[in-house]
């Protein structure tokens, strides 16, 4: 049992010891970052929109025929 306690208290202190490692983006770089993220998911969203007008456009002509 005392293990298990000394164990977990490890786990712990482990947990501490590595969030201080941690280094956040600053604001600039985290406005990058979103930017970033946004203007790629109107660019994917816009491109698959192209895409599914694009095959149902085709699957429109090829079953009129």
């Amino acid at each position: 049992m005392a293990s298990i306690i000394k164990g977990t208290g490890k786990f712990f202190q482990d947990i501490v010891a590595e969030s201080k490692k941690i280094t956040w983006p600053t604001r600039k770089e985290m406005l990058r970052y979103t930017v970033t993220v946004i203007v790629t998911v109107i660019f994917l969203a816009l491109f698959f929109v192209v895409i599914d007008l694009g095959i149902s456009q085709l699957l429109r002509v090829i079953t009129n025929q």
